[in-house]
């Protein structure tokens, strides 16, 4: 009977954290304004993402942000880009459409969408001192223990100045202010190595889209063989690079083109 009454509750929980991913990675989606055709649908702890999405920026962008949700484990993309020209149509024809179209239906609010999320059952209410000594008896099943680790990871990644991961002029190079960064990328990588990363090259808007793209994505890979050649498998790092189309700031300024000419570096697995 303990037996059933355990493997219920498990289930019970099981189910729970299927619908919070959903529901996290469904107002994610929502809140940009790009990505509100996205349908998200949680198998356990796997999202696949379906629907059109208005470019490969988007798809990409949407892919992102599933792999951000604290407990996601795979994303199944299966976004299709809409490639059909959309007609102007004339400021009469824009009237006509305008008092002839039916209202409108929006995308639900964020607020709506956490108005949806069931509250944490009872049963999975925070322990009293004795159930919490109990439970610290039990020893932490794989999973645990991989997003122990992550959050672990993702801490001591959060302490580093990625800004000193810099290059040397119009090459892909990295400064010794680079490398001495990222000796501490390796040593927290090494110390936790179920932890899985992803690297992403980012410039400013000056100069051709095509080659910022391109060099971006050229000093993404400088840190990928980096760390590699440091001992981290090359199968645990995703090396991006996504051009001027993620500023942090802005692009007609000095100061903002320095923010935006950037190394960014975060856990797959528990963000």
């Amino acid at each position: 009977m303990l037996y059933l009454l355990y493997n219920h509750a498990i289930a019970k929980k099981a189910l729970w954290i299927q619908q919070d991913i959903q529901n996290r990675a469904s107002q994610s989606m929502h809140n940009n304004g790009q990505l509100m055709d996205v349908t998200v649908t949680a198998d356990g702890r796997d999202i696949t993402l379906s629907g059109n999405v208005s470019s490969e920026l988007a798809l990409a962008e949407a892919e992102n942000l599933a792999r951000q949700i604290v407990g996601a484990r795979l994303i199944n993309n299966q976004l299709v880009v809409s490639d059909a020209p959309t007609a102007t149509p004339s400021e009469a024809e824009a009237n006509q459409i305008a008092t002839t179209a039916e209202p409108e239906i929006t995308a639900p609010k964020p607020s709506e969408i956490l108005a949806k999320v069931e509250p944490m059952p009872q049963e999975f209410a925070p322990l009293n001192e004795t159930e919490l000594a109990q439970q610290e008896k039990q020893p932490l099943t794989e999973t645990q223990i991989e997003l122990t680790e992550a959050e672990i990871t993702k801490q001591k990644l959060s302490q580093l100045d990625f800004s000193n991961i810099t290059f040397e002029k119009n090459s892909t190079a990295l400064t010794a202010d680079a490398q001495s960064t990222l000796d501490q990328v390796v040593s927290a990588l090494s110390e936790n190595p179920t932890v899985n990363i992803h690297v992403n090259g980012h410039t400013d808007s000056s100069g051709n889209p095509e080659l910022n793209l391109k060099l971006s994505k050229q000093r993404a890979q400088s840190v990928f063989d980096y760390l590699v050649n440091a001992g981290i498998d090359g199968i645990r790092i995703q090396a991006n690079g996504f051009g001027d189309q993620f500023p942090i700031a802005p692009n007609d300024t000095k100061a903002g083109r320095i923010k935006n000419r950037r190394i960014e570096i975060k856990v797959k697995n528990g963000e």
